[in-house]
Protein backbone atom coordinates (compact mmCIF):
# COMPACT_ATOMS: atom_id res chain seq x y z
CA UNK A 1 0.00 0.00 0.00
CA UNK A 2 1.20 3.42 -1.06
CA UNK A 3 1.60 6.03 2.21
CA UNK A 4 1.38 10.08 2.17
CA UNK A 5 3.99 11.75 3.75
CA UNK A 6 2.99 15.07 5.57
CA UNK A 7 4.94 17.94 6.32
CA UNK A 8 5.10 16.57 9.71
CA UNK A 9 7.01 13.22 8.15
CA UNK A 10 4.05 10.98 9.22
CA UNK A 11 2.83 8.46 7.33
CA UNK A 12 -0.74 7.85 6.41
CA UNK A 13 -1.73 4.56 4.79
CA UNK A 14 -3.18 5.75 1.61
CA UNK A 15 -5.54 2.27 0.94
CA UNK A 16 -6.38 1.18 4.50
CA UNK A 17 -9.95 0.98 4.71
CA UNK A 18 -9.59 0.51 8.93
CA UNK A 19 -9.94 3.83 10.70
CA UNK A 20 -9.20 4.28 14.15
CA UNK A 21 -12.05 6.41 14.82
CA UNK A 22 -16.18 5.47 13.88
CA UNK A 23 -16.52 6.18 10.31
CA UNK A 24 -19.06 9.56 11.01
CA UNK A 25 -18.64 10.45 7.61
CA UNK A 26 -20.50 7.56 5.82
CA UNK A 27 -23.24 8.52 3.52
CA UNK A 28 -24.60 4.69 3.38
CA UNK A 29 -24.38 3.98 6.96
CA UNK A 30 -28.48 5.20 7.33
CA UNK A 31 -29.07 3.38 4.16
CA UNK A 32 -27.91 0.10 4.69
CA UNK A 33 -24.90 -1.38 7.08
CA UNK A 34 -24.63 -4.27 4.52
CA UNK A 35 -24.18 -1.99 2.03
CA UNK A 36 -20.49 -3.09 0.48
CA UNK A 37 -18.14 0.20 -0.74
CA UNK A 38 -16.81 -0.41 -4.11
CA UNK A 39 -12.83 0.84 -4.61
CA UNK A 40 -13.69 3.91 -5.91
CA UNK A 41 -15.98 4.85 -3.39
CA UNK A 42 -13.74 3.63 -0.89
CA UNK A 43 -10.80 6.10 -2.56
CA UNK A 44 -13.57 9.02 -3.04
CA UNK A 45 -14.15 8.70 0.74
CA UNK A 46 -9.75 8.25 1.79
CA UNK A 47 -9.20 11.45 -0.57
CA UNK A 48 -11.71 13.74 1.11
CA UNK A 49 -11.13 13.00 4.67
CA UNK A 50 -7.29 13.04 3.81
CA UNK A 51 -6.55 16.47 5.19
CA UNK A 52 -8.65 15.52 7.94
CA UNK A 53 -6.22 12.68 8.35
CA UNK A 54 -3.37 14.86 8.04
CA UNK A 55 -4.73 17.50 10.39
CA UNK A 56 -5.47 14.65 12.69
CA UNK A 57 -2.05 13.30 13.14
CA UNK A 58 -0.15 17.10 12.80
CA UNK A 59 1.67 17.66 15.92
CA UNK A 60 0.00 20.98 16.27
CA UNK A 61 -3.29 19.35 16.58
CA UNK A 62 -2.30 17.86 19.98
Amino acid sequence: STTVSTSQGVLIPQKTPKISHPPTMEPSGSTGVSHCPSSTEVTGALEAIAPVLQEFFSPKSI
